[in-house]
């Protein structure tokens, strides 16, 4: 049976509706491919006591030497498996996209510091773009291990990280099927 490349991008993610965020996004890109790429988002808050926020998250994500850039002002606009995103212990599932495809090695991820819970730990954020043709995607692993607080050290609400190498090449990283097996262990 011969099945389309979104059927199978669509079975690929058991079956989630993934346009639904596709409003809340900017993009940027800089390269001469026009696929267009849905992204999922995967984020392990820590465990210990305190480790959820409340706050607003909001993530830049950028390719290598300017590429292309992914600026989501508010992540949970992008939830799919929790509707309070950022709890302790939780991995959390966000897809959004429809926009131009580039390899997200680059992260800004920050808090804007608000609600009755304000600090939050971040063990890691995955990155998957997937294209409609299949033919780029690109999935990176950042470990944060570091919490977003102004009264836990480093004492500021955003991370950077910075997975980039110049002398990748091809499609994707690697990363994405060992990423994909551990969240499917927790759930």
């Amino acid at each position: 049976m011969t099945t389309s490349s979104s059927e199978a991008r669509q079975r690929r993610l058991d079956g989630n509706d993934l346009a639904a965020a596709a409003n809340n996004i900017t993009t940027t890109t800089t390269t001469s491919a026009n696929s267009i790429c849905t992204y999922v988002i995967v984020v392990k808050s820590g465990s210990m006591q305190a480790a959820g926020t409340d706050a607003r998250i909001s993530v830049k994500f950028q390719a290598p030497v300017g590429r292309g850039a992914l600026d989501i002002p508010d992540l949970e606009f992008w939830t799919r498996n929790n509707a309070d995103p950022f709890e302790r212990g939780s991995v959390d599932i966000f897809y959004g996209g429809n926009a131009t495809c580039f390899d997200a090695c680059r992260m800004r991820l920050e808090s804007d510091g608000t609600g009755p819970y304000p600090g939050w730990y971040v063990e890691s954020v995955f990155i998957q773009a997937i294209a409609d043709s299949w033919m780029d995607e690109y999935s990176n692993l950042l470990e944060v291990n570091q919490w977003l607080a102004v009264d836990e050290p480093p004492y500021q609400l955003f991370a950077e990280r910075d997975v980039c190498n110049p002398t990748r090449t091809g499609t994707g990283s690697g990363a994405g099927a060992a990423v994909m097996q551990w969240t499917a262990g927790r759930r």
